[in-house]
C-alpha cells in the first residue's frame, strides 16, 4: 500500500480550495490511516489480554480478520483512486473528463469488490464515536427494515408500508447477534433495492411514533404551521424595476410550505409584531426523493429558536413520480411567493438567506441561478452543506467512499440521482453502462423531454439571459468537460474557515471530533515520508516491531506481515468471500441534457455562475460528496466569486439531522448557524464574561 499511499500524499495538495486542506484522496488517506490505527489497536490488545482466564479469543480474531479485509478492500480502493491521480489533466480537477474510461473500469472494480466487510462489526469505524454508535443504529434499522419490506412485497406487491409495520424482534436480534448476516443484508439492500424503499425507509423520520417522540426533546417556538400555496400567477417587481409573472409549476397542486417563528403573532393570520430584516428560505434534503420540512425540524425549530429568524422551508415535489424540473420550479415560485406575501412571513422583504443540505443544496444553488436569469432580486447569499452539485454518478476520490458508506452507499446514490435527472430504472440489472455507450435516438428523445422543463429553456441561455425568444439546441457549456471546468485562479479574497485546530488520530481513537479541518499552506509539496500525517509514524513503527517480535495471534495478522507482496488469486477469493458480488445497476446520465446548469451547478457557464450572490459550502470530511463541494468552491473562486468553505471532521453525510443525538453534530450546526449570521450580517452576540 505504501506506493499508492505515497503518490497520495504528495500530490493531494494540488486538488485542495484555497488553504483547507480536504478533497478526497485525502479523506481515503485518513480512512486508511484510521483502518490501521483500529488494527494496532486491536492487536494490542489481544497481546494485553491473550493470557486472561475470560479471553474471548474468537471474538478478537474475528474482528481482527474483518480490519484486515478492510485493510485489503482500502488497498484496492487507493490504487484505483491513485490510477485516477496519474490519468488526470493536471488541472486539479477531481473528475474525470466526460468519455473517459476510468468509468467504465470504475464499474468493474466495483462489481468484484466485497463491500460486506464495511458494513459488519467494525461497520463506521471512521467516524466520531458518538456518531458511529448511532450510525450501528441506523443501519440495523435499514437492515431489519428491507427484510420486511421484501416479505410485505413478496406477499402482495405495492402493500409494503414501512412506517406503519412493527418490525419483527427476531429478525432484529439476529441481525443484532450476527454482525455478519446484517452486512449480506445490507449489501444486498443498497445493491438491488427499489427507490420505493428508499423512500420509505427515510421517511420513517416523519413516522407519527417517533415524531411523539422528539415532540419531548424538541425545543417550542411560537409559530410552527404549515402554508399552502394557491397554484396561481404571481405578479413580483424585478430588479430593473420592471414587472415580472411567475407562474405555478401546476395549475391543479398546490405547493405545501412550512412556517417556523419564534416572534409571537399579532393575530391569526401569523404577521408578526415586529417585522424581521432577514428571512431564512430553506430547502430540505433527502436525496430528491424523500423526507419533508417535518423530518427537518431538529435543527430548524433550534435555529429559529436561536437566531430570532424566521423560517420559510419548502415541501417541492419529490422524484421519481416528479422528476427534474418541477422540484426546482417549485422553489422558485415559493420563492416569488416569498417576496409578495413578505409581511405574512413576519418580513420586511430585505434580506433573505438561501439554506439546503444535500439535495436542497443543489437546489437552493439552482435556484439562485434561475432567480438571476429571470430578473428576480436574488437572495443574499447561501448556505449549502454537503451538496450534490453533479448530479451524474462520475466517480471522484471522495465518492469511492460510497463503498463503505452507511447512509449514502453508491447503489442507493446513484438510483437518487437517476430519479431526480428523470432516468428509467434499467430493465436489467448491470445492462446498461455508463456515459461513453450509444443511445437510440428514441431513448434519448423520450427521457431529454423528461429532463427539460422550466420557465428559462438551455438553449435561450446560451444566447443570454433573455426568455423572449425561443431557440432550439441545448447549453454547451465553454467547459463541456467536468475535467476542464478548473481554468487559471484569478482574484483569491479570504475564505471563512474556522481556527479550530483538527486532532490527530490517535491510537485508541479517541480524539475524533466534528471540528472544521485546519487551514494548511499546500503551496509546497509535503515530502512523503513515514510520519506524514496520513500514515503515522507510530502505525509503522508498530508493525515493524511486530515483524522484529511476531505476536502469535493467527492467520489474520500473517495476512498484513507483508504489505508490498501483491494478493495472489487465492487471497483475492478469500477477501470477495465464498458468495458471488452481484451486479449494480447501470445508469445511462447520457440520455439526460448534463450540460443543463440547473441540474448540474457545477457546469454552468461563466456568464450564469457569475449571477450567484456570496456562497458557503460546508462540507463533510468523509461524505462521497466532498469533492463536489470542493470542485464548486473552486470553480466559483476562479470567477472571483465571494466563496468559503467549512470541511467538518469525522461526521457523515446529513450531520445536520443527527445535532440532537450527537455532541459533535450539534457543534457543527451550530458553526452552521453562525455562517447564515455572517451571511446575513448578522452579529453573533458575545457569551458573557
Amino acid at each position: 500500500m505504501q506506493p499508492a499511499i505515497d503518490l497520495l500524499n504528495l500530490n493531494a495538495h494540488k486538488y485542495d480550495f484555497d488553504n483547507v486542506p480536504a478533497n478526497g484522496f485525502r479523506s481515503l488517506l485518513s480512512v486508511t490511516d484510521a483502518c490501521m490505527c483500529r488494527l494496532v489497536q486491536k492487536s494490542r490488545d489481544i497481546e494485553r489480554q491473550r493470557e486472561d482466564f475470560l479471553f474471548r479469543k474468537n471474538f478478537h480474531l474475528r474482528s481482527l480478520e474483518e480490519y484486515t479485509k478492510i485493510l485489503g478492500a482500502l488497498r484496492k480502493m487507493l490504487d484505483y483512486a491513485s490510477h485516477m491521480m496519474q490519468l488526470g489533466d493536471n488541472t486539479g480537477s477531481l473528475f474525470p473528463k466526460e468519455g473517459s474510461k476510468l468509468i467504465e473500469e470504475w464499474f468493474k472494480e466495483v462489481e468484484t469488490m466485497n463491500q460486506e466487510v464495511f458494513y459488519g462489526r467494525s461497520l463506521g469505524f471512521q467516524y466520531a464515536s458518538s456518531v458511529h454508535r448511532m450510525l450501528q443504529t441506523v443501519v440495523l434499522a435499514m437492515a431489519v427494515c428491507a427484510d420486511t419490506y421484501r416479505s410485505w412485497e413478496k406477499w402482495k406487491p405495492g402493500s409494503a408500508k414501512l412506517a406503519t409495520t412493527i418490525p419483527n424482534m427476531f429478525t432484529t436480534t439476529r441481525f443484532v447477534m450476527r454482525p455478519e448476516l446484517r452486512a449480506k443484508q445490507i449489501v444486498h439492500t443498497t445493491r438491488n433495492c427499489d427507490i420505493n424503499f428508499c423512500k420509505q425507509f427515510w421517511g420513517l423520520l416523519e413516522a407519527s411514533y417517533l415524531q411523539s417522540g422528539f415532540n419531548w426533546i424538541l425545543p417550542s417556538v411560537a409559530v410552527n404551521e404549515v402554508i399552502e400555496l394557491p397554484p396561481e400567477m404571481i405578479e413580483v417587481t424585478g430588479i430593473a424595476g420592471k414587472n415580472i409573472f411567475v407562474k405555478p409549476p401546476s395549475y391543479s397542486k398546490p405547493i405545501f410550505t412550512r412556517f417556523i417563528s419564534d416572534v409571537e403573532s399579532s393575530n391569526g393570520e401569523g404577521q408578526s409584531r415586529t417585522l424581521s430584516s432577514s428571512l431564512i428560505f430553506h430547502c430540505h434534503g433527502g436525496g430528491f426523493i424523500a423526507q419533508s420540512s417535518k423530518a427537518h425540524e431538529s435543527y430548524l425549530l433550534k435555529w429559529a429558536k436561536d437566531l430570532k429568524l424566521p423560517i420559510f422551508s419548502i415541501d417541492y415535489a419529490l422524484a421519481p413520480e416528479e422528476p427534474y424540473p418541477k422540484g426546482l420550479d417549485e422553489v422558485v415560485y415559493a420563492y416569488a411567493w416569498a417576496l409578495k406575501n413578505c409581511e405574512r412571513l413576519g418580513w420586511t422583504g430585505e434580506k433573505v438567506c438561501f439554506v439546503g443540505d444535500s439535495a436542497g443544496g443543489n437546489l437552493v444553488v439552482a435556484a439562485a441561478l434561475k432567480i438571476f436569469c429571470k430578473g428576480l432580486p436574488s437572495p443574499t447569499g447561501i448556505l449549502a452543506a454537503y451538496g450534490a452539485f453533479l448530479v451524474q454518478y462520475t466517480p471522484s476520490p471522495s465518492r469511492l467512499l460510497c463503498l463503505m458508506d452507511p447512509l449514502l452507499p453508491m447503489g442507493i446514490l446513484t438510483r437518487c440521482l437517476a430519479a431526480y435527472a428523470g432516468i428509467r430504472e434499467p430493465s436489467c440489472v448491470g445492462q446498461v453502462q455508463g456515459a461513453n455507450d450509444k443511445v437510440l435516438h428514441e431513448n434519448l428523445e423520450e427521457e431529454s423531454a423528461n429532463g427539460a422543463g422550466g420557465d428559462v429553456t438551455a438553449g435561450q441561455l446560451k444566447r443570454g439571459l433573455s426568455t423572449d425568444q425561443q431557440a432550439p439546441g441545448n447549453l454547451r457549456n465553454s467547459s463541456s468537460s467536468v475535467g476542464d471546468l478548473h481554468r487559471k485562479n484569478g482574484f483569491r479574497p479570504q475564505t471563512s474557515t474556522p481556527s479550530t485546530s483538527e486532532r490527530d488520530f490517535c491510537m485508541n481513537g479517541d480524539a475524533m471530533d466534528g471540528s472544521p479541518l485546519t487551514p494548511g499552506t499546500p503551496s509546497t509539496p509535503p515530502e512523503p515520508q513515514v510520519g506524514s500525517r496520513w500514515f503515522g509514524r507510530t502505525v509503522s513503527g508498530f508493525f515493524k516491531n511486530l515483524q522484529a517480535k511476531p505476536v502469535q495471534i493467527g492467520d489474520a495478522i500473517s495476512s498484513i506481515e507483508d504489505p508490498q507482496q501483491p494478493y495472489t488469486p487465492e487471497d483475492k477469493r478469500r477477501m470477495r468471500g465464498s458468495d458471488k458480488v452481484e451486479p449494480l445497476p447501470r445508469y445511462n446520465f447520457a440520455s439526460v441534457s448534463v450540460e443543463d446548469p440547473f441540474l448540474s451547478p457545477l457546469l454552468a457557464e461563466d456568464h450564469i455562475l457569475i449571477g450567484l450572490p456570496p456562497v458557503h459550502l460546508v462540507a463533510c470530511h468523509l461524505d462521497p460528496l466532498l469533492d463536489d463541494s470542493i470542485s464548486f468552491a473552486r470553480r466559483l473562486r476562479q470567477l472571483n466569486k465571494p466563496v468559503g468553505l467549512d470541511v467538518m471532521n469525522h461526521l457523515p453525510h446529513g450531520f445536520l439531522n443527527f445535532s440532537l443525538l450527537s455532541a459533535e453534530a450539534a457543534d457543527a450546526t451550530a458553526l452552521c448557524a453562525r455562517r447564515i449570521q455572517e451571511i446575513l450580517g448578522i452579529e453573533t452576540p458575545q457569551p458573557d464574561q
